[in-house]
């Protein structure tokens, strides 16, 4: 009897739960947009991404491109990013001697996402952190370092919210 009272609840609670995720308007990023049949990586390689300014702009737009795919030959974009971009550096761990071991950098990304039936801005912020050391060159290369995984970090994320917007 308490069993089956059990199995009874469960089943009610699934088809609830299911029913409600039905009606909420949920969608699979990954699939086809019911609307036009397209899917969303044709879609999301139909974004032009303007050139950003540095060489950080470099690096985030390269990044963006490789998340958004090639646009096919001969189709134009339906949308366009742009993006600016600003970093700032914090030293942390300071020791007795006043050397620091540890920074913080955090990346920021104003971004633009306009087409033919979307104007949105957004902003992105990733932090990374990487040791410092007496030698300048292992401090600069770890800098970079922490600066391009922040740069792909954001990408990811631009891709991610971009992916909302077209949905």
């Amino acid at each position: 009897m308490w069993s089956s009272r059990l199995k009874f609840g469960r089943a009610l609670g699934f088809l609830l739960a299911a029913s409600l995720l039905a009606s909420c308007g949920f969608s699979p990023i990954h699939g086809t947009n019911s609307t036009d049949g397209t899917s969303h990586d044709e879609r999301l390689a139909r974004i032009d991404v303007l050139p950003i300014p540095n060489r950080e702009g470099q690096l985030l737009r390269n990044f963006l491109v490789d998340q958004f795919g090639i646009r096919p030959s001969g189709t134009k974009a339906l949308y366009s990013v742009s993006s600016s971009i600003s970093i700032d550096k914090q030293e942390l761990g300071t020791q007795l001697d006043a050397t620091t071991t540890r920074a913080r950098l955090t990346v920021r990304a104003d971004v633009e996402f306009a087409g033919q039936e979307y104007n949105k801005s957004f902003t992105v912020a990733v932090t990374a952190s990487y040791s410092t050391s007496q030698s300048d060159y292992a401090t600069l290369i770890a800098e970079r370092d922490a600066t391009k995984r922040a740069l792909r970090e954001i990408a990811i994320d631009i891709r991610r919210r971009i992916l909302t917007y077209l949905n």
